[in-house]
């Protein structure tokens, strides 16, 4: 596997795919269902079907059930929101090409799946996800009665579209990672596991109100997405994953060796064929602490981003991470702009360039977990080689950053985030400074 991480921030050759076909504009919505959340991600479906998922900032305390809705804005001010009922978190969405979109809902019975199609007001009545080895392998772990999220988090599980079908990609109550393929009518196809179950306990603060970046639960989360072949490529963290890499060896044979020691925190990058067939894992990353806070398919290549402690007692150490994986092998970058960096979220640009978004001159306690108030809207493009180009994006008070990307096809980009937000320590004298507003514009370049 071949590997290279820079020190600046070329984009490693990831623009050598060819641009993907061009979508037609995609106009920022004209209305959000509430004024008081953030946009933490956003799809597009067939039938110019806008699907953005927004979340209410809560107290650290809550972070276990973000509280989510989502919002489907079509054409000429088309509009509808949903929002689960109380004890439901709506932790995923994916968009269909026929406009309809997949819900993925947890409670503390497990996870369920819920279609929405494009001409129905509101979802379908959710269908409960059940652990039935369709489809196992030999090494594969014992199938369950239902399947459990883990207790820290009911934030542990992500969805890929694969047409109008459904990749399905979960943690469960033992902390394995298990991949289902649903067909369009909810029935399963195949069932995979992707990683054994480890012992894995959240981040802890010491002090704080407010979670800002999700990282607390960060290390059971789950990053997937398809490309065209209706393969399903996946993306796990290994921050303090107690006995991942020899838990991973044991079930499948597979002898992987961490890239920054005992220390570091490194990428863990899995595909799945549209049969379910398991490709080789691959640790990714840097030789510094890495955590990937999104992934895409860009072309061909399988875009995981985040962030990098490169500097561990500096305040504003972290820089955004950027790995590339396609069949070639990985190559990592550290993506460093404006002090402190994160990165969400990557979307395809013109002429085969990439844009990648998040949050830039941010500050951390080095010795703890605390982020602060302070960040900047960032949006950057990277061609090749060349030097990354910073799209200008107004000034917001507090902390600010973005969550999702879109092109539009026309030679602009339709990003989206949230503005005003809070830091770890914001909300704890006043909790009403636990909050933050949506943020959209459509960015030139």
């Amino acid at each position: 596997m071949r590997r290279v991480a820079l020190a600046a921030v070329a984009l490693l050759a990831a623009c050598k795919s060819a641009s993907p076909e061009p979508l037609e504009p995609l106009e920022p919505p004209t209305r959000f269902s509430r004024a008081d959340a953030a946009i933490v991600k956003a799809r597009r479906g067939g039938d110019d079907a806008l699907y953005v998922l927004v979340e209410v900032p809560a107290p650290i305390a809550d972070v276990e059930r973000p509280r989510r809705a989502l919002e489907r804005h079509g054409r000429a001010g088309a509009f509808a929101a949903y929002a689960p009922p109380d004890g439901v978190v709506l932790a995923d969405v994916a968009a269909h090409p026929s406009g309809a979109a997949s819900l993925l809902l947890v409670d503390d019975a497990g996870y369920a799946i819920a279609r929405w199609p494009l001409g129905e007001a509101a979802p379908r009545a959710p269908v409960r996800l059940v652990d039935d080895a369709v489809g196992g392998d030999p090494s594969d772990v014992p199938p369950v009665a239902a399947l459990l999220p883990p207790g820290p988090s009911r934030d542990a599980g992500r969805l890929a579209p694969l047409g109008e079908e459904l990749a399905v990609v979960v943690r469960t109550a033992t902390s394995s990672v298990v991949a289902y393929r649903l067909a369009a009518d909810g029935a399963p196809t195949w069932r995979r596991l992707v990683e054994p179950g480890i012992e894995l306990e959240p981040t802890l603060l010491r002090s704080g109100s407010f979670d800002t970046f999700g990282q607390l639960a960060g290390r059971f989360h789950v990053h997937a997405d398809s490309d065209e072949s209706g393969a399903l490529h996946i993306a796990l963290p290994t921050q303090r994953a107690f006995g991942l890499l020899d838990a991973h060896a044991r079930a499948f044979g597979e002898s992987l060796a961490a890239l920054g020691g005992a220390a570091g925190g490194d990428v863990l990058v899995t595909r799945l064929g549209p049969d379910g067939s398991r490709g080789p894992t691959r640790v990714v990353g840097t030789a510094a602490e890495d955590e990937p806070y999104g992934a895409r398919v860009v072309g061909d290549a399988f875009v995981v981003v985040g962030r990098t402690e490169t500097r561990p007692d500096d305040a504003f150490g972290w820089d955004g991470l950027l790995v590339r994986v396609d069949a070639d092998g990985a190559e990592a970058s550290r993506v460093e702009i404006d002090r402190g960096e994160v990165l969400f979220d990557a979307a395809p640009a013109p002429g085969g360039r990439l844009v990648v978004v998040g949050g830039a001159g941010y500050g951390d306690n080095p010795s703890g977990a605390s982020i602060s108030e302070e960040c900047a809207l960032l949006a950057i493009v990277l061609d090749g080689y060349s030097p990354p180009v910073r799209l200008g994006l107004p000034s917001q008070p507090r902390h600010s950053h973005l969550r999702a990307a879109l092109p539009t096809g026309d030679g602009a980009v339709w990003v989206a985030g949230q503005i005003d937000g809070p830091g770890t320590h914001s909300g704890d004298a006043d909790p009403t400074l636990i909050r933050a507003a949506p943020f959209a514009t459509r960015l030139s370049f």
